[in-house]
């Protein structure tokens, strides 16, 4: 009890539905937001919260899904993000991580959960006569669709899952192939460095061995030219005597 505010039928349903009425209506006044598989949802949900409202079918496991809007910030944050161009930075790349962890848990497992409680309740009461023939035959085969509607609900979760996993697994490779380059890079330039001072040193030798021997012929072709002129000195000393 406690009033409206504590009423899941009579405040937290109709509020919701109110919220997923005008995005639908956003989805479907513009042409760059609509898609097939948000406008499915959101009929889906909407009839759900119609039937737990007016006809108080299955309304604790509709408001059991509103669990399923625990992943809903983290989207939009990754959107608005994205706007920013920031889809680059670490608070874009870990609020991903933080919308694949809650969807996972909040759309796909929780989901899952509440399908096998409603199978199992469906099991144990609405094959059996007491229920089908007590209650009145539409409420029964209302039951039975907002159980379709549900499963389909989840199927819609698990094939945006798997888009969803499918872009994380492209951000996390993309990010290793942006730390991979950088490394070679610097693995590149310190082999070119190497390479450059060893090309240096080679030629350094190179150099300093065509000195000394330009200074050693050079010393030869001194002395010869020395002594060849002594020689030619002495003979015209000799002539001269």
């Amino acid at each position: 009890g406690g009033g409206p505010w504590w009423d899941c039928r009579a405040f937290y349903l109709p509020a919701f539905g109110g919220y997923l009425a005008y995005d639908l209506a956003l989805c479907l006044g513009h042409s760059s937001l609509r898609e097939s598989f948000t406008a499915m949802h959101h009929i889906v949900v909407l009839l759900a919260i119609v039937a737990a409202v007016r006809w108080d079918l299955c309304s604790a496991y509709v408001g059991a899904l509103l669990v399923n809007e625990v992943s809903t910030p983290f989207l939009n944050a990754r959107y608005f993000l994205w706007k920013l161009g920031l889809e680059n930075s670490k608070a874009y790349f870990y609020n991903g991580l933080a919308l694949y962890a809650t969807f996972s848990i909040c759309r796909v497992a929780w989901i899952f959960a509440i399908m096998l409680q409603i199978g199992w309740a469906w099991y144990e009461v609405g094959f059996h006569q007491a229920f089908v023939y007590t209650e009145p035959p539409a409420r029964v085969v209302l039951a039975a669709v907002l159980t379709t509607l549900a499963f389909c609900h989840w199927a819609i979760n698990v094939w945006w899952f798997k888009l969803l996993t499918k872009k994380v697994m492209e951000t996390i490779t993309q990010r290793k192939k942006e730390h991979k380059p950088v490394q070679h890079q610097a693995t590149a330039n310190c082999l070119s460095s190497t390479s450059a001072a060893n090309l240096q040193q080679i030629g350094n030798e190179k150099s300093s061995q065509a000195s000394v021997s330009c200074g050693g012929g050079g010393g030869e072709r001194n002395s010869k030219s020395s002594d060849g002129g002594g020689e030619l000195s002495s003979g015209s000393r000799s002539g001269t005597t």
